[in-house]
């Protein structure tokens, strides 16, 4: 999907959404008129994730609401006569005992969501605050199989890290990893809107493949709880349209904020189609931390390691070594899903090695950065090349 750039998105919250989607349900449309009216060029569906599928029964709900939202949504594009993509909103969910979902079942969830925005005509699927690389990821997998853009947004703290702390995840990291997935867009959301957080997007540009979102809340700064005007905010976007912002809106703000938001868009003047950016010399792989910046023609690899339950010590102890990369044997299936449990001890990129093709789909899918791929195994090359583009990793 080719994108008119600078874009200005809406600011309805979910809230907002959800109890104007109570009974009389054309509350709903009249939402999505005031975001047309403020300037809002995207109308996005956010379905509360109470709803979301989880099983067999609550997918058929959620397919239900979201056609009703997009009905709603449409209503409002065809009575003011605009131009809206209409962006079917998956948002990060939890499990009913609070236990950690596994990120197969985060695909599955995110994968069911997105097949019912599509069915309904939505034209974007956009993840919304998302803290958490699996989550990313999940959302990415899941909503490309509807062969719609995908758009993601993380939450940051002003080092550029995922909120919340506990994620353990880079921003930086995120743009790497997702551009490479398959992502069409890319940015952080409910982050002050302040020089702090447009330096956190500022640092991607020069990275970027894709276009970047800038989404920040109406506060001043992240210490302090000062919440901006309309005007302020306003004028404050311009550090991100400045750091390389070129799809912007604010965060659960109301029309008033969107309304002086749109003249600063407006003020850009561009009309882009995407980019390219030139690769360099430098090979960039990622784990969830951190990026790396690898010269392709001295990589020192370590001894391949062979997969067990519990390999956290043999990871940490390339940590003391002059090793670049950990290479990974994958004999099946199994030690994938192996590996995957122990991934988070290591804190080098990852460099897997099969001669079972099936053993390295599931590696790549269940790794949570940028690996790469050692071609001297006996999976055709030309095969290697086509799952190493679906996972986003690196043949080397």
């Amino acid at each position: 999907m080719k994108y008119r750039l600078p874009m200005l998105l809406d600011g309805a919250s979910q809230n907002e959404q959800s109890e104007a989607a109570e009974p009389p349900s054309t509350r709903l449309a009249e939402v999505f008129r005031q975001d047309i009216r403020s300037g809002a060029r995207v109308l996005f569906l956010r379905i509360p994730t109470e709803y979301y599928p989880l099983d067999e029964e609550s997918g058929e709900n959620f397919r239900k609401i979201a056609a009703e939202y997009a009905e709603a949504a449409r209503k409002a594009i065809a009575e003011e006569n605009a131009e809206c993509p209409i962006a079917g909103v998956i948002s990060p969910v939890t499990a009913d005992d609070e236990d950690e979902l596994s990120f197969m079942k985060l695909v599955d969830i995110y994968t069911d969501a997105a097949a019912a925005f599509a069915e309904v005509g939505c034209d974007i699927i956009s993840a919304e605050e998302m803290g958490y690389m699996e989550e990313c990821r999940a959302a990415v997998i899941g909503g490309r199989k509807t062969a719609l853009p995908v758009w993601v947004t993380v939450t940051s703290d002003s080092e550029g890290m995922t909120m919340p702390d506990c994620a353990d995840t880079s921003v930086f990291a995120c743009l790497l990893v997702l551009q490479e997935l398959g992502a069409e867009a890319f940015g952080i959301q409910d982050v002050p809107c302040c020089a702090d957080a447009a330096e956190v997007l500022g640092e991607l540009k020069e990275f970027a493949k894709i276009p970047l979102i800038a989404r920040p809340n109406a506060l001043a700064d992240f210490d302090s709880e000062r919440v901006l005007s309309p005007d302020e905010f306003a004028e404050n976007l311009r550090l991100f349209t400045d750091s390389g912002a070129e799809i912007l809106g604010g965060h659960n703000l109301s029309c008033e904020y969107i309304e002086k938001a749109e003249k600063i868009v407006g003020e850009k003047g561009i009309i882009r189609f995407g980019r390219e950016r030139a690769e360099g010399d430098e090979l960039l792989l990622a784990n969830r931390r951190q990026v790396f910046f690898l010269s392709p023609d001295s990589i020192e690899s370590s001894p391949y390691l062979e997969c067990s339950l519990d390999m956290s010590d043999e990871l940490l102890e390339l940590e003391d070594t002059n090793f670049d990369v950990i290479a990974v044997e994958l004999y099946s299936s199994d030690d994938a899903y192996h590996f995957a449990r122990n991934a988070s001890m290591a804190n080098l990129p990852v460099m897997f090695r099969s001669d079972d093709e099936m053993a390295l789909k599931a590696a790549l899918l269940c790794y949570q950065g940028r690996a790469m791929i050692d071609r001297n195994c006996s999976v055709d090359e030309d095969r290697l090349h086509r799952i190493a583009g679906k996972y986003g990793a690196v043949v080397y």
